[in-house]
């Protein structure tokens, strides 16, 4: 159908031809405007942001045909047969805009930047409408998600001291060793939540009650300074944990309870029952308070 002009000799760099790049990262783009590039951006002197929303369909047909080099340019399907429109709206993510693509198209083979294919000539879906008189409209894009609030080093540097404090005493514990691997993130993160009116012991706790367990989501794991900043639930802690992953927790902490007190597994089973409905953040007191017991020598059962 169509393929991008001079892409051999434009796109790929040596290393693409001789084979040693496998997924190129980045593709060639000219810093100075051509006559060209103006004649895209100014192709519908009503409408400005037409002529960007071609540029932006234009970059996108790009990065296909670079994540596809091995097909020269050519907008083709590994069988060698042409794609056609709604495949190419699909590729490059425009599905259900495929007047504005045809429309786009058009433009960039008008400029010399696509050329139909010698053995499939151009072809494009029949307009109908409005768009039949040449009233195409870019595609409406989605909506962001909200940018997190972040604040400044001066209103950060009065909760420091504290900060610090906490991640130190996060980072004995043995249980969070990817908590703490990166501190300068995780101080930032809870200067922030202190600034916002949280309570960051609080925070730490859940952070020591997340990380102790064998099972979670990966992306807190990686980047906990996340897990500081997502609020959900108004910090409804018990709310992070499935109820698989609360099980393996409570059941974590009374096994350590019975093996110390040398309990059998019936003992074990009887606990477990007992605490079927605990919540994570109960057990976790109970659980201080049972070691504040056992280290004064007084017998506590759980």
């Amino acid at each position: 159908m169509i393929q991008i002009t001079d892409f051999e000799t434009d796109y790929l760099t040596y290393e693409m031809r001789r084979g040693r790049v496998v997924n190129p990262k980045w593709f060639r783009c000219p810093v100075v405007d051509s006559p060209e590039m103006q004649a895209v951006l100014c192709c519908d002197a009503d409408n400005m942001v037409f002529g960007l929303a071609v540029l932006g369909a234009w970059e996108q047909l790009q990065r296909w045909c670079m994540r596809h080099f091995k097909r020269q340019g050519r907008f083709i399907m590994k069988s060698g047969t042409p794609m056609n429109l709604q495949q190419i709206a699909y590729a490059i993510g425009l599905s259900g805009s495929e007047d504005f693509l045809s429309r786009a198209i058009e433009i960039l083979m008008g400029v010399g930047w696509l050329s139909a294919l010698d053995d499939a000539p151009y072809s494009v879906l029949p307009l109908s409408g409005s768009e039949a008189d040449g009233e195409v409209t870019p595609p409406t894009p989605k909506s962001l998600p909200p940018r997190e609030e972040t604040f400044s080093s001066s209103e950060r540097f009065p909760h420091y001291n504290k900060v610090k404090a906490l991640v130190t005493k996060l980072s004995k514990n043995p249980e969070c060793p990817l908590a703490t691997e990166n501190p300068r993130k995780i101080e930032t993160a809870l200067c922030d939540a202190v600034v916002e009116g949280r309570d960051v012991e609080t925070v730490v706790t859940a952070m020591s009650i997340y990380y102790s367990l064998g099972i979670g989501k990966d992306q807190y794991r990686t980047r906990p300074e996340n897990f500081i900043r997502n609020r959900k639930d108004e910090e409804n802690w018990d709310s992070w944990f499935s109820e698989l992953e609360a099980k393996v927790f409570k059941t974590k902490i009374l096994k350590e309870v019975n093996e110390s007190e040398g309990g059998d597994k019936t003992r074990l089973h009887r606990m477990m029952n007992k605490h079927e409905d605990t919540k994570p953040t109960e057990m976790l007191d109970i659980y201080e308070e049972w070691k504040t017991r056992e280290e004064e020598e007084v017998g506590y059962e759980i």
